[in-house]
């Protein structure tokens, strides 16, 4: 069956590429079929690879993207249903309000963010998975939703079980939704969006889109769910041997780190827990932690310097 959708590279995004010492191997991990190649440049095996596109969820840094897959359209086409469903596209008859690539790629990030950005449960038409040659994703996509707890995405497995209706908003629907947070904050997302399309130098910081989206979602959430997407944020800690050489600040691809002023400065919206600053410390001495649900109060920019550890 023909895919419209393929995996695009990044190298300068990778995090084996910008540090050789790195040990990241979460897409090797993740491709069943070793279709992954990391020893000269990043590559994909087009012979080998299904298209499960789990490489691109499990990549912190989107080295690995989903190429021709438009995001924007997605979250619109979701709004704007009551009850919406998103499916594979590379089934046909798929009952769904929006489809895309196989549905492998959804990250945690999207799992979580989503049904807040919409402000609806998110069904995930799998019923056709179990006689797919990616049927390993549904595992996946269950292990996240119970890791994270997310309570806005079911997971459909029979058509007979899905609550699908063709969408019918009338014109004042339509305008009582658009004054709606979620919805503005979605809108605002997917404005920001911009084409794309090309490589970049290993200097040049960038936010994966999949972090925006998070980021997006914890701006128009309600308490109850910022504490769910607080579980994906990162905080920091500096060992009292950081002698303040900032070249974690060079290494950082996403410029969660800086030194604008002579103090190490740590933004936790822009960090994606990729650990490369542990590993490429000289000194060892930052700390990547995990928010824990209870940290309601860690999601800021902090500052440390040498001898203490970062504070806000």
């Amino acid at each position: 069956m023909f895919n419209p959708y393929s995996i695009k590279t990044d190298p300068s995004r990778c995090l084996r590429h910008r540090y050789n010492k790195s040990t990241c191997s979460r897409c090797l991990n993740a491709c069943d079929q070793s279709a992954i190649k990391i020893d000269h440049g990043l590559s994909v095996d087009e012979r080998s690879c299904t298209g499960c596109m789990l490489c691109a969820a499990v990549c912190p840094t989107e080295a690995i993207t989903v190429e021709r897959y438009n995001l924007n359209r997605t979250l619109g086409e979701l709004l704007i249903a009551d009850k919406p469903v998103l499916a594979c596209s590379l089934k046909d008859g798929l009952m769904a309000h929006s489809s895309g690539p196989c549905l492998g790629f959804l990250s945690p990030e999207h799992l979580v963010s989503i049904p807040v950005l919409i402000d609806k449960t998110l069904q995930l038409n799998l019923s056709e998975c179990s006689d797919c040659e990616n049927t390993h994703i549904s595992e996946f996509l269950k292990e996240s939703i119970a890791e994270m707890e997310i309570e806005g995405v079911v997971l459909v497995d029979s058509v007979n079980e899905l609550d699908y209706h063709d969408i019918q908003t009338g014109r004042r629907d339509f305008f009582r939704m658009l004054r709606r947070e979620p919805f503005q904050a979605a809108h605002e997302f997917t404005s920001s969006l911009t084409g794309g399309g090309t490589r970049k130098s290993y200097s040049e910081k960038s936010l994966p889109m999949k972090r925006r989206l998070l980021n997006a979602a914890y701006r128009a959430g309600s308490v109850t769910s910022k504490k769910k997407l607080q579980k994906l944020y990162s905080h920091i800690a500096f060992h009292k041997d950081c002698n303040g050489c900032s070249a974690c600040t060079a290494m950082c691809p996403t410029g969660a780190l800086s030194k604008p002023n002579g103090k190490l400065y740590f933004n936790t919206f822009s960090c994606v827990g990729c650990e490369l600053c542990e590993e490429f410390c000289p000194k060892q001495s930052i700390y990547i932690i995990p928010i824990k649900e209870h940290q309601t109060h860690a999601l800021e920019v902090c500052v440390g310097d040498k001898n203490d550890q970062c504070e806000r």
